[in-house]
C-alpha cells in the first residue's frame, strides 16, 4: 500500500515538474535555514553548562546609581565584595574572582611572547569552574603570588611543550612568575576564556593596587550559594550588606550601588545584550518555514482541478476519507523527505559563512548523534503535518459527483484560506524588510557618527612590554622624525569600548564615587583632536601638571558645576580640575557618555600605547620605516600595530554580522514567498485560459487582462503591509532602545518595504499575466 502511495506521489511530482520543484526549493531552503539556526541556538544554550556546579554558581554585577537614575550596570567592581559576603552570610559557600582580560610581554630565555586574555584570579578559582586540568593542583595552583596557570595551547606556544610544571615565566618587569598548572583551552561554549591565570594574590604584593572599596573597579566576582539556597534570600539582604560597607558614605550625593546575582549559565546571554538575538533568529527560521508551508498549501489546494477526477474515481470505487487523507500526507511527507535532502546538503554549504557571520564556532550536523537524527525526523513529521494537513482534508473532502463533473466554478480552491496565507505570508516578509533597513540604517549611523574625536587615520602601537613603557618618550620622538606621521600621544586606553575606573572624591563630597579615568601624555588633545571648552592643557612646562585633572562635560555636569575648573578631587591627595574637554564617545553607542577623569600621571608612570596620527599614500613605507625606528629603540620586542578605526569596527562586529545574516534570512523569506506567487499566479492563468480568450475575443488589451491579474494580488499585499506596520515598528523600537544613540525612526523604511513588496508582486504576477494575455487566443477558447 505504501509503496503504491509513493509511486502515485512520484508520478505526480513529475506530471507537475515546476510546482513540484518550486515546492521542494522552497522547502528545502527553508529547512536548511532552520537546521543552521537550531543548530546555532542549541548551542547558545549550552553556553556554561558544562560546570559542575554551575546551579549554584552566581556572578555579581552592580548597578550604579547617580542622581537616583541608573548610571551603568557591570559585573566590573571592586575586590572586597566577595570575600565580605562570604564572612558575612552563611549562605554563600565560597567566592572567587577574576581580573579583567590583560595582555602582556612574556619572556623565556629572554624571548618575548605576547599573550592576550591573562586573568589574574583567585585561588579557588580552578575548584569553582570546571575547566580540564592537565597538570597542578586545581587548590594549589593559584594559592602563592607569582603563581602562574597556562593553557595548553599557550605552553606550547611559549615553551614547545606542555610538560612544563616547575618552569619560570619573566614579565616585562622583570618579575618570575612558576607554572604551577596546565589546563585545556575554554571550551567554545564557556563565558569564560582566558590563556593564563596569575595568581590573584600577586596583585596584593604591589601597594599601588586599589583593592579596597573605593578603588580598583576591574574585577568580577562570582559565589557559590550552599545547598537549598535560594538566590532570592541572598539577594534580600543584599542592600543591608551594601549600605553598611558603602552607600551610606555616598547616599548624601543621590549615589548608591546595588548588587544582584546573575546566575552562570545565563551570564553568555546577559553580556550579549539578552536572549533578544536568539529568540529574533528562532523567530524568523520558524517564520521561513511557515512561509514555505503556506507556499506548499496555497500550490496543492490550488492544483486540486487537476486531480479532481483521480479523487472522484477513486471515491466511487470505495476510497474513504481517511484512506484518501493518508494518501496526501504521506505524498507531503514525501516531498518533504527530498526537501529534507535538499536542505541538509543547503545547510552544509553555508555553514562555514554562517559561523563566521555568528563569530561562533558551533558544532555542524552529526547525522549520527541519536538526538540529532531525532530532531530531524521529529521536523519532518512537524513540517509534513503542517504542510499537508489542509491540503490532505480539503482534498479528500470532495464531493464524488461534482468531482467527475469537474466543476470549473472551484478551480481556485478555498479564496477565503488562501488569501489569509498570502496576506499572512506578505505580512512576514514586510516585516522582516522593514525589520532589515532599520538595523541597516542604524549600523551606517553607528559606523559613520561624529564621535567627539577624530579616528581616521591613528595608527596604535602597543606598549606591552617594560623596555618600551620605560622607553615611550624616546620612541615617541623617533616617530615623529618618520615622515608621514603628524603626531603622536601616550596613553593608557584608547577610545573604543569604555575605560577603566576608579573611586574619586569630589569636592564636596566625603565618600568616594566610582569615576572612569584615562591617563595621557600631553599631546593626546591634538593627536584625537579633542576640543578644549575651558581652562588649558596639560603642558611639560607646568610640573604641578601630574597632579592635576582635566573632566569632560558629563563630569561637571553630573557634579552641577558650572564652572569645574578651579574644583578639587581627592584620590591619594588633592588634585585640582585645571580643564574642561568636550564629550566625546570613548565607549560604545550603547551607552550614554558618562563622568570622565583625564589625567597626565599613569600607573607606575608606565602609558600602554602610543597613537600615531599619520597622513601617507604609502603605508609600506610608512610602516617599514616605523618599524627600523622601533628596533632601534626597542630592541628585544616586536613590532605590532592596528588602526583605531578597526579597533573600532570590532566593537560593533556582532551587530553589524546580525545585519548581514538577517538581510540573508530576509531575503530568503522574500524570495521564497515570491517563488510561491508566481506559482499561484501560474496556476490562476491556466485555470483562466478560456476567460482570457473570450475576453480578447470581447476587445481586451494585453495591459486590461494584466491588471485585472495583477490587482487581487496588489490589493492582499496592501493588507499584508497594513498588518506588518504595527509589528515592524514595535520591534523595531525594541532594538534601537538598545543603543544610547540611535536614529529616528521615520516613515522611509515603511514607505519602502511597501513599494519592494509591490515591485516583488508585480515582478512575480506580472510576468506570467503578460504570457497569458498574449497567448494565441484559439487556443485558448479551444482549452478543456
Amino acid at each position: 500500500m505504501w509503496l503504491n502511495i509513493i509511486k502515485i506521489a512520484f508520478r505526480n511530482m513529475l506530471k507537475q515538474k515546476t510546482y513540484s520543484s518550486i515546492n521542494i526549493l522552497g522547502l528545502g531552503l527553508s529547512i536548511g535555514a532552520v537546521i543552521l539556526i537550531l543548530l546555532y541556538v542549541s548551542f547558545e544554550f549550552s553556553y556554561d553548562n558544562f560546570h559542575k556546579d554551575a546551579d549554584s554558581i552566581y556572578r555579581i554585577s552592580v548597578k550604579t546609581f547617580s542622581e537616583n537614575k541608573l548610571s551603568y550596570d557591570s559585573p566590573v567592581f571592586t575586590p572586597p565584595i566577595g570575600s565580605e559576603m562570604k564572612d558575612k552570610f552563611a549562605m554563600v559557600e565560597n567566592y572567587t574572582r577574576h581580573s579583567t582580560n590583560r595582555s602582556m610581554y612574556l619572556y623565556v630565555e629572554q624571548k618575548p611572547v605576547n599573550i592576550d586574555d591573562i586573568l589574574y584570579a583567585d585561588s579557588t578559582f580552578l575548584n569553582f569552574f570546571t575547566f580540564e586540568i592537565i597538570a597542578g593542583s586545581p587548590g594549589k595552583a593559584l594559592a602563592h603570588p607569582y603563581s602562574i596557570v597556562l593553557s595548553e595551547e599557550t605552553a606550547v606556544k611559549i615553551f614547545g611543550s606542555a610538560d612544563i610544571l616547575g618552569r619560570t615565566i619573566t614579565d616585562a618587569a622583570g618579575k618570575e612568575y612558576e607554572v604551577t598548572g596546565i589546563v585545556k583551552s575554554a571550551p567554545s561554549n564557556s563565558s569564560i576564556k582566558f590563556n593564563a591565570l596569575i595568581s590573584f594574590a600577586t596583585l596584593y604584593t604591589d601597594p599601588a593596587n586599589s583593592m579596597g572599596w573605593n578603588g580598583g573597579n576591574q574585577y568580577i566576582t562570582y559565589v557559590r550559594l550552599a545547598q537549598n539556597t535560594a538566590p532570592e534570600d541572598l539577594q534580600a539582604q543584599i542592600p543591608k550588606f551594601m549600605w553598611e560597607n558603602i552607600n551610606k558614605d555616598i547616599a548624601a550625593y543621590s549615589a548608591k550601588y546595588e548588587p544582584y546575582l546573575q546566575p552562570l549559565n545565563s551570564i553568555h546571554f546577559i553580556d550579549a545584550g539578552g536572549y533578544t538575538g536568539i529568540y529574533i533568529f528562532a523567530g524568523v527560521g520558524i517564520l521561513i518555514l511557515l512561509i514555505a508551508s503556506i507556499n506548499f498549501i496555497n500550490l496543492t489546494t490550488a492544483q486540486y482541478s487537476k486531480r479532481s477526477k483521480e479523487i472522484g474515481v477513486r471515491k466511487v470505487l470505495g476510497a474513504d476519507k481517511k484512506g484518501l487523507v493518508a494518501q496526501f500526507l504521506t505524498e507531503t511527507i514525501f516531498i518533504t523527505m527530498i526537501a529534507l535532502a535538499v536542505g541538509l546538503v543547503f545547510a552544509e554549504i553555508l555553514s562555514p559563512l554562517y559561523r563566521t557571520l555568528m563569530q561562533t564556532d558551533f558544532p555542524g550536523l552529526d547525522l549520527l548523534n541519536p538526538l540529532q537524527l531525532a530532531g530531524l525526523i521529529v521536523l519532518l513529521i512537524i513540517i509534513g503535518f503542517i504542510a499537508g494537513s489542509y491540503p490532505a482534508f480539503y482534498l479528500s473532502s470532495f464531493d464524488p459527483a461534482g468531482a467527475l463533473r469537474k466543476d470549473t466554478g472551484k478551480r481556485i480552491g478555498n479564496f477565503s484560506l488562501q488569501n489569509l496565507l498570502i496576506v499572512f505570508q506578505f505580512g512576514i516578509s514586510v516585516s522582516l524588510i522593514i525589520i532589515t533597513i532599520v538595523v541597516s540604517s542604524q549600523m551606517k549611523f553607528v559606523n559613520h557618527k561624529e564621535l567627539g574625536y577624530n579616528k581616521e587615520n591613528i595608527v596604535l602601537i602597543p606598549l606591552s612590554g617594560d623596555d618600551a613603557q620605560v622607553r615611550t618618550d624616546y620612541i615617541k620622538q623617533k616617530f615623529l622624525n618618520v615622515p608621514g606621521v603628524l603626531s603622536a600621544s601616550a596613553s593608557s586606553q584608547v577610545p573604543s569600548n569604555g575605560f577603566t575606573s576608579n573611586g574619586y572624591v569630589p569636592e564636596g563630597y566625603s565618600a568616594s564615587v566610582m569615576i572612569n579615568v584615562l591617563d595621557v601624555d600631553e599631546d593626546f588633545f591634538k593627536t584625537y583632536n579633542i576640543k578644549l571648552i575651558d581652562g588649558r592643557k596639560f603642558t611639560k612646562e607646568y610640573s604641578g601638571d601630574k597632579e592635576s585633572y582635566i573632566v569632560n562635560e558629563a563630569l561637571a555636569k553630573s557634579f552641577g558645576w558650572k564652572e569645574p575648573v578651579g574644583k578639587q578631587v581627592n584620590r591619594n591627595g588633592v588634585h585640582e580640575i585645571i580643564g574642561m574637554v568636550n564629550n566625546f564617545n570613548y565607549a560604545s553607542l550603547h551607552e550614554q557618555i558618562e563622568p570622565l577623569i583625564i589625567t597626565n600621571h599613569p600607573y607606575a608612570d608606565r602609558f600602554n600605547v602610543l597613537s600615531l596620527k599619520v597622513k601617507t599614500s604609502d603605508y609600506n613605507a610608512l610602516f617599514t620605516a616605523l618599524e627600523k625606528e622601533w628596533k632601534e629603540a626597542v630592541p628585544s620586542l616586536p613590532f605590532e600595530y592596528s588602526f583605531l578605526d578597526e579597533k573600532l569596527e570590532r566593537v560593533y562586529n556582532s551587530e553589524n554580522n546580525f545585519m548581514q545574516l538577517f538581510s540573508y534570512l530576509s531575503i530568503l523569506a522574500i524570495v521564497i514567498a515570491a517563488m510561491g506567487l508566481f506559482s499561484l499566479s501560474s496556476l490562476a492563468a491556466e485555470q483562466k485560459t478560456k476567460e482570457i480568450g473570450i475576453r480578447k475575443v470581447l476587445g481586451a488589451g494585453v495591459s486590461d487582462i494584466v491588471l485585472l491579474m495583477v490587482k487581487k494580488y496588489l490589493y492582499l499585499v496592501l493588507i499584508a503591509n497594513l498588518i506588518a506596520v504595527p509589528f515592524a515598528y514595535h520591534y523595531s523600537q525594541q532594538w534601537l532602545a538598545g543603543y544610547a544613540f540611535r536614529i529616528d525612526l521615520t516613515y522611509m523604511p515603511f514607505l519602502t518595504a511597501f513599494i519592494v513588496a509591490m515591485m516583488i508582486v508585480i515582478a512575480a504576477v506580472g510576468y506570467r499575466a503578460i504570457r497569458a494575455a498574449s497567448s494565441n487566443m484559439i487556443q485558448a477558447l479551444k482549452y478543456e
